[in-house]
């Protein structure tokens, strides 16, 4: 995201200093003017000038120092994956995808005798659903 920002900035700096360049002293054009700046001759603007002092702000707060590149960063926890995050969820779709099959496989002759087979599938997949979703509740809870 900082990145986004200094990148951001530093398009936003070189067109607005053109654009809105004031007149100012010669020392902050020496110090501070930019390579395109200094081949136009035209002095930064007041926005520019703020862009400027903000990059050169970002850019001391992300370098690492002496100090604290000597010390050992503390570790972050691994990221979970997507399943480790919503084991519920998971087994619902496990569950509806095995009792679907279960039900829609064997036809019309499958486990209620009077019902078309996507009828049965539908049943069997709510009810696998269901319980995938509980043993997913369950081993989510061990897990953490």
């Amino acid at each position: 995201m900082r990145l986004l920002a200094y990148v951001l900035v530093a398009i936003l700096a070189v067109p607005t200093s053109s654009v809105l360049a004031s007149d100012g002293s010669d020392e902050w054009r020496v110090a501070r003017a930019s390579a395109a700046d200094r081949a136009t001759n035209l002095e930064p603007g007041p926005i520019a000038k703020a862009g400027m002092v903000q990059v050169s702000r970002l850019v001391r707060e992300t370098r690492p120092s002496r100090r604290t590149s000597a010390r050992r960063q503390p570790q972050l926890p691994p990221s979970r994956s997507w399943i480790g995050r919503h084991p519920v969820i998971f087994g619902a779709l496990v569950g509806f995808a095995g009792g679907y099959l279960i039900g829609y496989l064997p036809g019309d002759d499958a486990v209620f005798d009077d019902f078309t087979a996507g009828f049965n599938g539908y049943v069997m997949g709510g009810a696998g659903a269901g319980i995938g979703a509980i043993t997913g509740a369950i081993v989510g809870a061990i897990r953490k």
